[in-house]
């Protein structure tokens, strides 16, 4: 018996100009809506940005949850960003 994964609901917040997003481990998590044209069918997309970095997911889903899961997998195995190395930090050495 296989199970799906559930997306983390309460995470994921609607804006006011349509996309639904979430802060998930470090990564701001965006899903929108591509409407339907007479060439194309609709579909759902989503980004993840972080510091200066962007990943703009290659897939395209039918289903807004299945965007939203694939976001969330996304963030959860990125690797965090690293560690200020020593003599990089912005701290004032204790004395």
């Amino acid at each position: 018996m296989s199970m799906k994964r559930a997306i983390t609901t309460s995470a994921w917040q609607r804006d006011e100009h349509g996309p639904y997003k979430a802060e998930l481990h470090g990564w701001t998590l965006e899903v929108s809506w591509t409407p339907e044209t007479p060439d194309a069918r609709g579909f759902f997309k989503w980004h993840a940005t972080r510091d200066e970095r962007r990943h703009d997911a290659a897939a395209e889903f039918e289903e807004m949850n299945d965007a939203m899961l694939a976001a969330e997998v996304f963030a959860e195995h990125e690797p965090p960003k690293p560690a200020d190395e020593p003599g990089t930090s912005s701290e004032e050495p204790q004395a």
